[in-house]
């Protein structure tokens, strides 16, 4: 039978086992002092082009025959992650198969920071661009390390006053700027 107890183990020690094959794809000996100082910093990035790593993964809802996991990852796809839920099933002694992906983030940018289809004008636009660069600008050198982002949506302000909306707006999302062609 399966528990969330089984389940976060599970998630627990498939994280541990990436958190190794990381420093393998970094091409850092886990033994080393180098090793050692890369995670100090935080997770090592790989050196492999196309390494599917997880850095992190967390258990967000639970409830039979429905769970969400959280993954953070690099040089992921659909394929890779719908493979990865098929094979936490097959752990556990089931099958899973993934219901719905949904791509939160890429690098430091999120979905807060896209416009939507409704807000696209040549304001927003530059505005938008503005807002990428600053962030881009604010980004820390590259160290060899993947840093953790603790607070994803810390710059949902910078994105709706960059529009000049107001947080509780709401648009007509029934009414397209041009009109959608469907084939």
């Amino acid at each position: 039978h399966v528990t969330r107890h089984r389940l976060e183990k599970l998630v627990t020690r498939v994280q541990s086992e990436y958190r190794r094959a990381a420093f393998q794809a970094a091409e850092v000996d886990l033994q080393s002092e180098e090793a050692f100082e890369l995670a100090r910093k935080g997770m090592p990035r790989a050196k492999l082009p196309g390494a599917q790593i997880i850095y992190g993964c967390e258990v967000k809802h639970f409830n039979l025959p429905y769970f969400a996991l959280q993954v953070q990852s690099v040089g992921e796809t659909d394929v890779f992650l719908r493979c990865f839920i098929h094979e936490i099933g097959v752990s556990l002694g089931t099958t899973a198969s993934c219901v719905r992906l949904q791509r939160r983030s890429l690098g430091p940018f999120h979905a807060g920071h896209a416009l939507l289809e409704k807000q696209i004008s040549l304001q927003n636009i530059i505005r938008n661009i503005e807002l990428c660069r600053r962030i881009m600008k604010n980004m820390p050198e590259d160290e060899g390390v993947i840093n953790e982002n603790s607070t994803p949506y810390e710059e949902d302000r910078l994105v709706i006053d960059g529009l000049d909306m107001q947080t509780d707006q709401e648009y007509d999302a029934m009414r397209p700027v041009w009109p959608r062609n469907y084939t």
